[in-house]
């Protein structure tokens, strides 16, 4: 039986992305740029009075950066929306003082199982993205991430949100807590983030409605 025309078209696209790009990427040559890593994020607790969920994202590399700190609205018109406010510079003495001192007032999250979620990714965009001159470009995606727990009867009720991936549009669940005193979790997801050797991955995360 023969495909259809959209799908042959479909198909010769796919098959022309993957020839004319890689998913690997050489080490990054720049002289004034220290060497890459991931980055991850670390939940640090939650606020009840303010209805803000505190977490780290840390930067495994030699950029000497600190922490950057976000946070999570869990209450309000902004719920589940993530902001930085603190962090992510160099030479901050009192960072660590700061940080010390809102651990002490936050409530620890309760960790849950991964299986207890499900994960669901989309492709909604691929290009080429050309790193260096003398290199073939490389796969970029952006991709649509949807995340449920599996208690909700509806399918559709969960958090999505849409990254930019490199190399391979690779997605996994890292982790996930329960906000205390609330009907929501926090899903910590993972996917191809920083574009250098076979790629690193970058963290963020979603607040997920939870029975």
């Amino acid at each position: 039986m023969s495909r259809p025309p959209v799908l042959r078209s479909q198909m010769r696209v796919s098959l022309s992305y993957l020839t004319t790009t890689t998913s690997v990427s050489r080490l990054r040559r720049d002289a004034d740029l220290p060497p890459v890593g991931p980055h991850t994020m670390d939940p640090l607790g939650y606020a009840p009075a303010e209805g803000s969920l505190y977490l780290l994202e840390h930067f495994d590399d030699e950029s000497g950066d600190q922490p950057r700190m976000h946070v999570l609205h869990v209450r309000g018109p902004h719920v589940g929306r993530m902001v930085v406010v603190d962090g992510g510079a160099t030479g901050e003495r009192d960072f660590e003082d700061r940080l010390a001192a809102l651990r002490a007032r936050l409530v620890e999250l309760r960790p849950l199982p991964r299986d207890r979620f499900a994960l669901s990714t989309r492709v909604v965009r691929r290009r080429a993205l050309r790193l260096y001159p003398d290199e073939m470009p490389i796969r970029k995606y952006t991709l649509r991430i949807h995340v449920r727990a599996l208690g909700n009867r509806i399918a559709s009720i969960g958090a999505t949100t849409e990254v930019e991936a490199y190399l391979r549009p690779r997605v996994r669940l890292a982790e996930a807590w329960r906000v205390p005193g609330e009907r929501f979790a926090v899903a910590v997801i993972s996917w191809v983030g920083v574009p250098f050797e076979l790629g690193h991955d970058k963290q963020t995360a979603l607040l997920v409605p939870c029975p």
